[in-house]
């Protein structure tokens, strides 16, 4: 039998000038397989075909690789019966059907795998807002695909063989993974969301007793969702997110003290830079006696704000050896002896100074005692301050120095009237004005 290709192929036979016809099929052509499988998707290339029945003559043949042609130009092409070197079209996917048509008779199809895609290293950070360009460059990108950070689509704008552009969806942390998915082939590498950082228009100070609400400003702070693993700690106390954006989060401040304490926030592991945050001083704003014996041991009580969490106390140059404290606005504390004369109290407070506020030693100081009388409602203050009687008080007392001229005034509540004085004070009139001897 010569060689041939194809099916109802005619036949003669003659025999003493007689003629008889009939047509015979040669084989089909099958595909075994390919030498330099996993070419590149841009194509171009030489691929080689083996296998059987091929035939001999690139006329009678056609290789299809899905919908794309196997062309025979611009390469050295050639056709035998066990191997047919065609170009590679571009193509993608790790199993496109390739078939060979020769002179109608067509194969079973067998599958070529495109070489997978590649990715170069991504340069530098994004941003946790989205909406920027990202560039990708690789290789057999194809001519589509699936770009995805951390399993959120990257919208794609240009899609080329070695380069892909998208625009980066929202998202936060490091090591994040880009993935390019081209039809069903991926390649994945890290990429990180960037650092967050604070600006200083953040706030930076706040009360003792916190709870106020602080602004903490600046860039890839992280998506709104609280539910974003973040935490923003002043001096490693949490201060409690209240809402949250990309620039800007609200916290409430936790209690506290002290000057140019650390203030910071972690968005989805990892650490922004950190800002001074300085809680107010501390501020004396009354003493329980304004005069104490150059004894010392009374039992002085400061008032105030700011007092923090361990306030300490100070008449003088000496320590008031405290007695007890309610956090932020009141200190007691065992008056030291002094000298006699003027001299001032400080509360500290994590390293903060309060105000300077006047305080007198007498070595016989003169006390004054209220006592309210009555049913009635009211309250009495002093000049110079010191003794401040509400309602409720009761053998209400304080020190002075001997000549003080002291004023009285009552004040009476609602429904009650103030019916007058006894005492070195007499009489119905609110104010009274007497020296202290």
């Amino acid at each position: 039998m010569p060689p041939g290709v194809g099916a109802d192929v005619p036949v003669t036979i003659s025999v003493a000038g007689y003629s008889f016809s009939g047509s015979v099929d040669y084989d089909p052509p099958e595909v075994l397989g390919f030498a330099g499988s996993g070419g590149p998707t841009a194509g171009m290339v030489p691929v080689t075909l083996v296998g059987n029945n091929f035939g001999d003559s690139q006329d009678d043949v056609q290789v299809s690789f899905g919908s794309s042609i196997c062309s025979f130009a611009l390469v050295q092409a050639s056709v035998g019966h066990t191997a047919i070197t065609c170009r590679l079209p571009p193509g993608q996917g790790g199993a496109v059907p390739v078939q060979v048509n020769v002179a109608g008779q067509l194969s079973v199809t067998r599958p070529y795998p495109y070489a997978a895609p590649t990715l170069q290293p991504i340069v530098g950070r994004i941003g946790t807002a989205g909406g920027e360009t990202l560039h990708i460059l690789g290789s057999n990108f194809g001519t589509s695909g699936i770009v995805g950070i951390n399993g959120n689509p990257c919208d794609i704008g240009i899609h080329g063989d070695s380069e892909i552009t998208c625009t980066t969806p929202p998202g936060s942390g490091a090591d994040r993974t880009l993935s390019v998915d081209v039809s069903g082939q991926i390649a994945t590498t890290p990429m990180s969301y960037r650092i967050p950082v604070l600006i200083p228009a953040s706030t930076t100070s706040g009360p003792t007793a916190g709870g106020t609400l602080l602004e903490l400003r600046g860039a890839d702070l992280g998506e709104s969702s609280l539910l974003l693993p973040r935490s923003v700690s002043i001096n490693q106390r949490d201060c409690e997110i209240q809402s949250a954006g990309h620039n800007l989060i609200t916290c409430r401040l936790p209690e506290g003290e002290g000057a140019n304490l650390s203030m910071y926030i972690v968005v989805d592991g990892q650490t922004s830079n950190t800002l001074p945050f300085s809680y107010l001083p501390p501020t004396i704003s009354g003493l329980s006696h304004a005069t104490g014996p150059t004894a010392g041991g009374l039992l002085l009580r400061i008032y105030g704000s700011q007092f923090g969490l361990n306030p300490t106390a100070k008449v003088g140059d000496v320590d008031c050896d405290r007695q007890g404290f309610a956090p932020h606005v009141s200190l007691e504390c065992t008056l030291p002896p002094g000298s006699s004369g003027a001299t001032q109290v400080r509360v500290y407070a994590g390293g903060q100074t309060s105000n300077a506020y006047p305080f007198v030693y007498d070595a016989n100081p003169i006390m004054v005692l209220l006592q309210k009388t009555g049913g009635g409602t009211g309250s009495i203050s002093s000049a110079p301050a010191g003794l401040d009687c509400d309602v409720g008080c009761l053998l209400r007392d304080n020190l002075y120095p001997a000549g003080t001229a002291l004023t009285l005034t009552a004040t009476a509540a609602p429904g009650s009237k103030f019916s007058g004085w006894q005492g070195p004070c007499t009489g119905s009139s609110v104010a009274c004005q007497f020296n202290l001897n």
